[in-house]
């Protein structure tokens, strides 16, 4: 029996976050929070949302935050565009927010598994939790 497509999307979020986080992550797996550079070990940070409950699973949208600003911030958001814009662009912002109005979280349940596969692969390049 296939697993629903919510449970498959919560499935993939996991791996997102740690390929996020481990992406990050020096030789002793600290990690700086995008918005407000504190380090902490990657094990302790999240994988904020530029654009919350939109792109859930898109690698564009996610970047390494402490607790404090993904969680008691609400994301940090205007540190976060500021640093998104001096990192990428405003054109390349202007996308990912277009993407997120029109894609927003409608992902099938075949472009999860390939999600899933994709993210997998990345980890086992990124040498897996350290």
């Amino acid at each position: 029996m296939k697993i629903k497509l919510k449970a498959l999307k919560k499935k993939c979020d996991k791996l997102v976050s740690l390929v996020v986080r481990l992406s990050e992550a020096d030789k002793n797996g600290m990690v700086k929070c995008y918005t407000c550079g504190a380090k902490i070990p990657y094990k302790e940070a999240n994988a904020g949302h530029f654009k919350h409950n939109k792109l859930d699973l898109d690698l564009r949208n996610r970047r390494v935050q402490c607790v404090r600003c993904n969680k008691w911030l609400s994301g940090n958001l205007g540190t976060f565009a500021l640093k998104l814009v001096k990192e990428k662009g405003i054109k390349w912002v202007d996308k990912l927010i277009l993407d997120a109005n029109t894609k927003g979280n409608l992902y099938t349940y075949d472009e999860v598994e390939k999600l899933i596969i994709k993210f997998k692969k990345q980890l086992s390049k990124l040498g897996g939790e350290k």
